[in-house]
């Protein structure tokens, strides 16, 4: 991974544990990776990072079609909560 690349994805963790959620790009991933196909190390990484960036809670995740969308599950609350 290039220099700029390991900024760009500390930055994303900083936002993940800032914030509670962060998108990564399919392309960027793939690019970062330098992979025609992201495997379980990938995500292992991603995992990896996060926690290095004091990331302490279960991520989750949601695969949409441009992105990768991680979110700390304690970010999650029921829908009732609203009503």
């Amino acid at each position: 991974m290039n220099k700029r690349h390991e900024n760009i994805i500390a930055g994303r963790m900083d936002e993940l544990v800032a914030r509670g959620s962060t998108k990564l790009y399919w392309w960027e991933l793939y690019l970062w990776y330098k992979s025609e196909r992201l495997s379980k190390s990938v995500y292992r990484d991603i995992q990896t990072r996060y926690e290095s960036a004091d990331g302490a809670d279960e991520l989750r995740f949601q695969d949409l079609s441009e992105a990768l969308h991680l979110i700390e599950a304690s970010k999650f609350k029921p829908l009732t909560d609203l009503t």
